[in-house]
């Protein structure tokens, strides 16, 4: 087994969430909708059940999924998902989970807690040239022949 570097586990990281941000918004659209970004999530109030709580469910499926695919070499039966199509669909239902959460709050700590999720959300929406720059490194660093010793 060969270990990653610094550069390899960023780019993971990195495509990951990368990978997460692409797919939310059209997955949102086609299981909510436009006006209710978490209606499919709040059908499980139907078994009284709070919305948060059905989206760890749904998070914990696919932890299950990424251990059995961990334990099958990284591959599944279902070709149409693989590994980081599951692990973008984690991250993306730990979003909504803690979106959910947020909306239980007192107002005062929603407010205060979306203001800092707002801050961080321009900084990605809003990268400056070295964050690009140091993305172009890392994948240049990652992409080029290994030094021959």
């Amino acid at each position: 087994m060969e270990r990653s570097t610094p550069q390899q586990a960023e780019t993971v990281q990195l495509g990951l969430f990368a990978t997460a941000l692409r797919i939310i918004g059209p997955k949102r659209r086609d299981y909510s909708g436009d006006a209710d970004p978490y209606r499919n999530l709040r059908s499980a109030e139907i078994l009284g059940v709070e919305p948060w709580r059905g989206a760890l469910v749904r998070l914990l499926d696919k932890v299950s999924r990424i251990a059995r695919l961990a334990e099958r070499g990284g591959t599944g039966e279902v070709s149409s998902e693989s590994l980081i199509d599951t692990a973008a669909d984690l991250l993306n239902y730990t979003a909504i989970a803690v979106g959910l959460v947020i909306e239980t709050m007192p107002d005062a700590q929603r407010r205060e807690l979306l203001s800092r999720l707002a801050e961080a959300a321009r900084t990605i929406r809003h990268s400056n040239g070295k964050e690009r720059r140091h993305s172009e490194q890392t994948h240049d660093a990652l992409t080029a022949p290994a030094a021959q010793g």
